[in-house]
């Protein structure tokens, strides 16, 4: 579950100096700072004291480099994960063409907007546009340009699918007894009995699985995150402990060890995949339109449905019981309770 953001003094750092409110502080890629912030108003110096952290860029000097890698720069210094800054940089270089993204034009930016629309799926094109959307905002922030060329570009709305797929018990318990291959069978009792997302499973280390405690602990990793950046604590069932007593803990990875990290993948691909083996797994069994997401839904619409209660399976799942029980809560609504104040009714009217 997603922990509360720690509420930071909006005055911490300042001083005065004078009649000059200075700010020291310590930022990513600049180190320890003093900077005056010219004001003796203390409202004023707060307010500059939050731009000069959020943009520094503006105040410390200039970086070198064009304005893209000066964007990249502070965007590392903010943490940003490698695989999203190598999709943001595909975007924005495929956006500014053979010009400078300080000086395109709205005109250019319209032809890009249309042509973006008429090659990619409406919900991929938003997603573009808000990447450079977001460039410019921190542009103008920045000091380095006075506005947005795509400022006026109003996106499509777009609807998106909800997906209904899931496994019923007699054909999730097919898909878990048949299976004959042991690497997939791990990954098929990660996810419809922990819950785990497909990324998750291939991340998975060895120092996850407490095997004498009964547990598996989602972890943030050096080299991979969590998707909510939240590390949780999930319960093994008693079956798929009997299944990795046997299956055993594998390193560095419980899912193919012996294959390494391609440093050149692209930002969507993992370490390693299961698609091709899970698909023809599924096709000899007769189960068509299934993803391996759905067993995770599956996990979810299975412990809902049973009445466990929606903090517990939000928490193993990392998602807040809203949207556990809007999303879940209707795939298996079949629930004898429905019956209960007629029968009591009977019982009494008898």
């Amino acid at each position: 579950m997603p922990s509360k953001p720690v509420k930071q003094d909006p005055a911490k750092g300042l001083w005065l100096r004078g009649d000059t409110y200075w700010l020291a502080a310590t930022l990513p890629g600049y180190g320890r700072i003093r900077i005056s912030l010219k004001t003796a108003d203390m409202a004023e110096a707060i307010v500059e004291a939050r731009k000069v952290r959020l943009f520094p860029e503006r105040y410390l000097g200039e970086q070198s480099g064009s304005l893209l890698e000066e964007f990249f720069a502070h965007q590392e210094r903010r943490g940003v994960s490698a695989s999203h800054l190598k999709n943001t940089r595909r975007i924005l270089t495929q956006f500014q063409g053979d010009g400078k993204l300080e000086s395109i034009s709205v005109t250019a930016a319209n032809k890009w907007w249309t042509k973006t629309l008429q090659e990619t799926a409406p919900v991929s094109a938003t997603a573009y546009l808000k990447a450079v959307v977001f460039f410019y905002k921190w542009a103008i922030g920045a000091g380095k340009v006075k506005t947005s060329p795509v400022a006026l570009i109003v996106p499509p709305k777009v609807r998106p699918s909800v997906r209904k797929s899931f496994l019923v018990p007699a054909d999730a318990l097919r898909v878990l007894d048949a299976c004959e291959d042991e690497d997939l069978k791990f990954c098929l009792y990660c996810a419809l009995h922990c819950g785990l997302r497909r990324g998750e499973v291939v991340a998975a280390r060895p120092h996850w699985f407490d095997l004498d405690a009964g547990l598996l602990h989602i972890q943030n990793e050096a080299d991979w995150l969590v998707k909510d950046r939240c590390n949780r604590t999930i319960p093994l069932t008693a079956e798929f402990l009997d299944f990795l007593k046997v299956y055993g803990i594998r390193k560095p990875f419980m899912f193919r060890p012996h294959k390494a990290d391609n440093k050149n993948k692209r930002s969507w691909e993992y370490r390693t995949d299961f698609r091709l083996l899970f698909k023809k797994h599924l096709t000899q069994l007769g189960i068509t339109g299934i993803t391996f997401h759905d067993l995770r839904r599956t996990f979810a619409s299975l412990h809902v449905s049973r009445g466990t209660p929606l903090y517990h399976v939000a928490k193993w799942l990392g998602d807040h019981p809203n949207v556990v029980e809007s999303t879940y809560g209707h795939l298996l609504p079949n629930d004898a309770r429905i019956n209960d104040p007629w029968t009591q009714a009977r019982a009494m009217g008898g």
